[in-house]
């Protein structure tokens, strides 16, 4: 139960933080925002994706990661990111961007990365 309150609660901060207008962030065409936003994606979605693997009782309870997992948490992350980059179309200084979303499915396998190499070392 508390590692679906914290995939709800890291939901609620990816949404705060992809959806805040871009030019809090930093200045338009600044160098640092094209490479920052990217990281940042990366960095979110990684997270999510260990948590929706502990939080998916399906997969966390049979311990496997398993190609159906891998899938499942690969979908539940691209929507969420597809959703954002719509989101950001109406938000100041945000825009669509298909390279967030390739970033968040890279973010993504990353994470269920990490948890097949801790399950196997």
């Amino acid at each position: 139960m508390k590692s679906r309150l914290f995939l709800l609660i890291w939901s609620v901060i990816i949404l705060f933080m992809t959806l805040f207008p871009g030019d809090y962030i930093s200045p338009p065409g600044h160098f640092l925002s094209a490479h920052l936003d990217k990281i940042i994606h990366y960095v979110l979605f990684l997270i999510f994706a260990i948590l929706c693997y502990y939080s998916l009782p399906v997969i966390s309870q049979s311990g496997n990661i398993n190609l159906i997992s891998i899938l499942i948490i690969l979908a539940i992350s691209l929507v969420f990111g597809g959703v954002i980059e719509f989101l950001q179309r109406f938000i100041p200084g945000r825009g669509y961007e298909l390279a967030d979303i390739l970033v968040d499915g890279a973010g993504t396998l990353t994470g269920l990365l990490f948890l097949f190499l801790k399950k196997i070392l």
